[in-house]
């Protein structure tokens, strides 16, 4: 019950904003009819009974749940026994004893259950005397006598009124002047039609479950005002000057001097009767346009009050974190980067836990932050918390690539302090014993021996088993300085190479290393740093088994050779450190985004895209070394399309290095207008190799055709890329030539699309005619065009396809018209004509 009155309450809270905004409402629409006023209260009642509620950006509610949960069901926290880090790392934060928080947390759960009791006994107060009405009302009426139909009089009450839920009755009293009676049973059954003999009871159910809000009963009110307001606007609609007068002094001679709340009858004079008779005397059939300025208003009160704000996915409760870092950009050597330590990371869980976001803001989309601290999870990938401006007042947590801003002053202290490096104290304590560690000196060593001379585009990883404890190993003292110490180790090495554009999620294939035994000897420095004297490796062939005898111990050697455990111990490890690098890092896309970012930015004042490279010739470098990697990041940009500006120009760029530099083709310079020109042309001497020759060619003298239509998913035998035959064509013509457009679809389920003669877009793929659509998918995955199949036409819908800008005119409801097989012939030898003038392939250059 405790957990259903928080739900409760937070439900109230939010309806609150509803409430206010529906009485502001009220005022302004005075002269719309009232029946839109019981509409929003309706809206009201949703808000407070139900307990589902969608979110949507334009949510006005501050916070869907304003009371967390955790304030009454929080357990006691964890004690630290490290009493000496924890000032260092947060000295601002108060002493509390864990006797003291239990203590806090037993008086907030004892507390729940007080208010829970108080909140139930005033259900059952406001629902008893509901039924006690009711039971006395119907006790009352019982010597009543039947007028007609569901009509009745009585002698014991005073005023006429509808009662009943299932077969209401309209009771008027004994003696009511016959003029009067017209009106009233007009009125009650205004109210059975606009069936309020249940919409009231159900108001006054939802007032019982909030009764401790007091806006709620206000809303109450209010309803049963506006009940009676909508009835009488139903009745005088349709009466003359004189008939409404009646109408009034009727409501006069039967108003109701009350002083409690009547649930269960709807009386004829109950409420208002001086702002009803008012309204009644004066009444003018509102105007349409007022009517339809309530009716847009009330819907965008409701899509703003009945919608909740965006939330923050994740739930900070359950998030492990696994490693973290920050990021300064303020200071003026450029950004300065450090990983947070293990009791850092403690700290960060734990203010992490009490964090609330608050709506999504999408604003922040594009703008780089003064400061970010990552945090890498176990299994909700990357939370990035990040500063906009110099105070930390614009702070925001980054998650899937959506922003939630923060409100809190005291995380938002915590980030500034954190990312400055003002507790970075203790951090470097942990700093100098991590490099003291012994281990992490082997994988230190272990990873600059197989270090690449220049970059290669993989991510490198190693795994070692130690196999000669080091107290069997021994310290040995150096003749003739004891002050100086020496380890060695035994160890089985695995070092194993992978491309960073692998999927993360699948098992990862090795695409080379080594396997081997080596025995590492360290001395102590001055400092207890462990510095490499010796790497030593066994010899390859005839020479491998001896040196192992010769090297090493008995008990070690005879591990070597009965390896399989380890082996897959290490490479499972090895798996574990490559996902780790790949979360760490990002997709290799986005590496290479960022560096061809940063060639574009290195010049502002040339036309020369030399002079951009030349400026950021590390960048550039780095890029060049990733090799086919990086190759296959250009390609995928390329075949995307509109590659046309500065970064086109630096992709056609790297892949003419690379494949001079990997590849030993002949480095081409001639001249394109834009980079997806050089490509396209490629792409089209590609296409035509791999018709004239066998595979088995193509895989020996053309490798980077091969790579590039295998990207394509082509048809490498020299068979045309579609193997079907051509079932329809569609074209979209416009004013000039250069904005048509050409759709082929063909008989084994692929198309073929070209945007304009100008673009450098070509598009292939396959499509699905379902439900009056068809819809296209291209090969690589990252677009699709969706057209409303009418007839002998397609009907483009932008809304529905992917959001790209092309030279094309085609836009939103842009018609294609079916022109093959009419004019197909002259396609394909215009096609065929065009082929004709392809120059031979750049690698044959």
């Amino acid at each position: 019950m405790g957990e259903l009155f928080l739900k409760i309450l937070n439900m109230s809270i939010a309806a609150s904003w509803l409430i206010l905004a529906v009485v502001l409402l009220r005022l302004v629409l005075k002269k719309a009819p009232k029946w839109i006023s019981c509409v929003l209260w309706a809206l009201v009642a949703v808000r407070l009974i139900c307990p589902i509620s969608f979110e949507c950006a334009w949510s006005l509610i501050p916070n869907a749940e304003p009371i967390p949960s955790e304030i009454f069901m929080a357990q006691p926290p964890e004690s630290h026994s490290n009493a000496i880090i924890d000032p260092i790392i947060n000295p601002n934060l108060p002493k509390i004893s864990p006797v003291e928080s239990e203590k806090t947390i037993d008086m907030l759960q004892t507390e729940h259950i007080y208010v829970t009791l108080i909140w139930m006994a005033g259900v059952t107060v406001m629902v008893a005397y509901a039924v006690f009405g009711y039971i006395q009302l119907r006790h009352r009426v019982k010597a009543s006598i039947r007028l007609k139909e569901h009509i009745w009089l009585c002698d014991e009450i005073a005023t006429p009124f509808l009662l009943g839920f299932f077969s209401p009755r309209i009771y008027i009293p004994s003696g009511t002047e016959e003029s009067q009676i017209v009106h009233i049973i007009a009125h009650e059954k205004a109210h059975l039609r606009r069936k309020d003999h249940w919409w009231k009871p159900l108001g006054y159910l939802v007032l019982a479950i909030h009764w401790f809000n007091p806006l709620v009963w206000v809303a109450y009110i209010l309803l049963c005002r506006d009940i009676e307001l909508a009835c009488d606007e139903k009745v005088v609609r349709d009466l003359g000057k004189e008939e409404s007068i009646a109408y009034s002094e009727a409501l006069l001679s039967c108003s109701v001097n009350r002083r409690t709340i009547l649930v269960c009858p709807l009386a004829f004079g109950e409420v208002g009767v001086k702002e009803r008779v008012n309204r009644v005397l004066n009444y003018k059939k509102p105007a349409f346009w007022i009517v339809v300025i309530a009716v847009v208003a009330s819907m965008v009160l409701a899509v703003c009050f009945l919608t909740n704000p965006n939330s923050f996915p994740v739930e900070f409760d359950s998030v492990q974190i696994a490693e973290a870092s920050t990021m300064d950009f303020r200071t003026n050597n450029g950004p300065t980067t450090f990983r947070l330590s293990a009791a850092e990371i403690d700290e960060l869980s734990s203010r992490m836990k009490d964090l609330k976001v608050g709506r999504k803001d999408q604003h922040l989309q594009g703008h780089t932050p003064f400061y970010s601290l990552y945090v890498d999870t176990d299994k909700n990938g990357r939370i990035t918390f990040s500063s906009f401006n110099s105070d930390g007042s614009l702070s925001a947590v980054l998650y899937e690539n959506a922003y939630y801003r923060i409100s809190d002053s005291g995380f938002i202290s915590y980030l500034q302090r954190m990312c400055s490096g003002e507790t970075r104290a203790e951090a470097n304590e942990q700093a100098t014993a991590s490099q003291n560690d012994l281990d992490s000196a082997i994988s230190a060593a272990i990873t600059e021996h197989y270090a690449p001379d220049k970059p290669d585009g993989l991510i490198h990883v190693e795994s070692h088993a130690q196999l000669f404890d080091k107290q069997v190993c021994g310290v040995q003292k150096v003749d003739g300085d004891s002050n100086v110490e020496k380890v060695t180790v035994y160890l089985l090495v695995l070092h194993e190479s992978f491309r960073p554009d692998s999927d993360p999620t699948q098992p990862l294939e090795s695409v080379g290393g080594d396997y081997i035994p080596a025995v590492l000897t360290f001395r102590l420095g001055e400092g207890g740093d462990y510095l490499l004297e010796e790497y030593w490796e066994p010899g390859m062939g005839s020479d491998y088994a001896k040196d192992i005898k010769e090297k090493f111990p008995e008990v070690a050697e005879q591990q070597v050779w009965n390896d399989e455990e380890i082996l897959t111990a290490l490479q499972e490890e090895n798996q574990e450190k490559v996902h780790t690098a790949l979360q760490k890092q990002g997709s290799f896309e986005e590496l290479a985004d960022g560096l061809i970012h940063s060639i574009c930015r290195s010049s502002n004042h040339s036309s020369n895209p030399q002079d951009y490279i030349h400026k950021a010739q590390k960048q550039y470098d780095e890029l060049r070394g990733y090799g086919e990697a990086t190759l296959r990041y250009c390609f995928r940009q390329f075949l995307a399309g509109s590659q046309t500006d500065l970064d086109g120009h630096i992709m056609a760029e790297l892949c003419r290095d690379i494949m001079a530099d990997r590849f030993g083709m002949a480095r081409e310079d001639v001249l394109y207008e834009t980079g997806q020109a050089w490509f396209d042309q490629f792409y089209a001497n590609a296409q035509r190799t791999a018709e004239a020759v066998s595979l088995e060619e193509l895989e020996k003298y053309h490798p980077v055709s091969k790579l590039l239509l295998d990207m394509t998913e082509e048809n490498l035998k020299g068979e045309n890329l579609f193997h079907g035959q051509a079932v329809s064509t569609y074209s979209f013509k416009e004013k000039t030539p250069t904005e048509e457009a050409t759709i082929i679809l063909y008989d084994d389920g692929k198309f073929e699309l070209q945007f304009s003669p100008l673009s450098s877009y070509f598009g292939i793929g396959r499509y699905i005619m379902a439900d009056g659509r068809l819809t296209l998918d291209t090969s690589n995955g990252k677009f699709t065009y969706v057209f409303e199949m009418a007839d002998d036409t397609l009907v483009f819908d932008a809304d529905a396809s992917s959001d790209m800008v092309w030279y094309s005119g085609l836009e939103d409801g842009s018609v294609l018209y079916l022109t093959y097989p009419s004019n197909y012939s002259e396609h394909v030898n215009e096609t065929n004509a065009a082929q004709k003038h392809i120059t031979l392939p750049i690698e044959e250059r």
